[in-house]
């Protein structure tokens, strides 16, 4: 093998050699808790605002809904109403939407960390997602079977669906045309 040969298989050996140590300590530490975090009863679920900044996690029991700033890890908390079970933010990362279990949703505005809008949606309302416009939001009601479409302009329910039985999880492609929600009650994904 020539030298200039040698010398090139050299520093692509290094390289390989480097990247695989590179990812090897990457891998070890992305699965690493770094801190923990304490927030109210029971939390349910967790969103994170476009900008990154800030997430919020819905307290089920404490009828509140932790705000932790990402870069001190500080906590303030939001009083929201009772059994606080899922939270969605608007793509604009000015409202939040909370899913109450006992038949509300609550708007809170993330500028002042406040209730503005308090609005009436089925029975048991679980999963929560804001279409990729910012126009809707989508409610799954688990004790009616069906998905409340809240017009975010007005903050009124505009349409309801009926679903399976059950109605849990919804999820909304990045077009913003359809929505899936899964009906926990008779095993099947309902597609609108």
């Amino acid at each position: 093998m020539s030298k200039k040969r040698s010398v090139r298989a050299c520093v692509a050996g290094l390289v390989f050699a480097c990247a695989l140590v590179s990812a090897s300590s990457m891998a070890t530490q992305a699965d690493t808790v770094t801190t923990t975090i304490p927030v109210g009863n029971i939390p349910t679920d967790v969103a994170i605002n476009p900008a990154g900044t800030f997430a919020y996690v819905a307290n089920l029991s404490s009828g509140t809904v932790s705000k932790i700033n990402l870069a001190t890890d500080t906590v303030t908390t939001i009083s929201v109403g009772t059994t606080v079970y899922r939270v969605a933010i608007n793509p604009a990362g000015t409202f939040a939407y909370v899913a109450n279990y006992f038949g509300t949703v609550s708007k809170i505005d993330l500028a002042t960390d406040t209730v503005v809008a308090t609005i009436t949606v089925g029975s048991s309302p679980g999963g929560v997602v804001i279409n990729p416009a910012g126009t809707f939001a989508y409610v799954t009601n688990g004790g009616s079977g069906t998905v409340s479409k809240i017009d975010m302009a007005t903050d009124t329910v505009v349409a309801t669906i009926t679903v399976g039985s059950s109605a849990g999880g919804v999820v909304i492609n990045p077009a913003g045309t359809f929505a899936y929600v899964t009906n926990v009650g008779s095993n099947t994904v309902s597609k609108i």
